[in-house]
């Protein structure tokens, strides 16, 4: 079966989009010894990114410090080849899925924000049956005018510049937002809640 790529997407590709990247690895990794087959390629690149650069060395440390491999990181420049290759975008702001949006607005429908995809996998809306299969991008597009919008921006915080506190609890944030996420990613978890809920 085909693969379903995903592009993480930040600024400069130092810290919250590696770190996503790391999450859902970590996670989907986890997971695959349950599942039929792991459906994804996940990858990450910046909007505004210097090539080569490696992960802030703040977000580096709380990766370390939370298990997630950092070694092979350097950053990349966000390009249309890279959108074009990509079934789903996951941004880390609504500035950053605009600027997106606007390099190729064919993407408009597979290109959300972190928190945004969050929301409509978590709503009363979402079917379990779609998970873990190829229509999930498209189901998630077809929730947006049904879930309810929040009034403020569904943003990640930029921990650069920024003390080493602060990458820590965007790495949490970012770590939460990922799990729940994760779980709508892998088929297995399907027959998981599917099962529960006949029970």
């Amino acid at each position: 079966m085909r693969k379903i790529n995903l592009l993480v997407v930040c600024s400069a590709n130092q810290a919250r989009s590696p770190a996503a990247v790391a999450v859902f690895r970590q996670a989907l990794d986890r997971d695959l010894r349950s599942a039929r087959h792991q459906p994804w390629r996940i990858q990450s690149a910046g909007t505004d990114a210097e090539p080569g650069r490696p992960i802030w060395p703040q977000m580096a440390a709380a990766m370390t410090g939370r298990g997630l491999d950092v070694s092979p990181h350097r950053a990349r420049l966000v390009t249309v080849d890279m959108l074009e290759a990509s079934d789903l975008v996951l941004t880390m702001t609504e500035d950053q899925r605009q600027r997106v949006n606007r390099a190729l607005p064919e993407m408009t429908a597979r290109t959300f924000t972190l928190k945004e995809a969050d929301r409509l996998l978590s709503s009363a809306q979402w079917d379990p049956a779609w998970d873990g299969t190829h229509e999930i991008v498209e189901r998630m597009h077809r929730l947006r005018p049904v879930v309810p919008t929040p009034s403020e921006a569904e943003d990640i915080r930029d921990p650069v510049p920024g003390s080493a506190s602060l990458s820590r609890r965007v790495l949490a944030e970012i770590e939460r937002l990922v799990e729940r996420v994760s779980q709508h990613m892998i088929e297995s978890h399907r027959s998981e809640r599917v099962v529960t809920k006949s029970i």
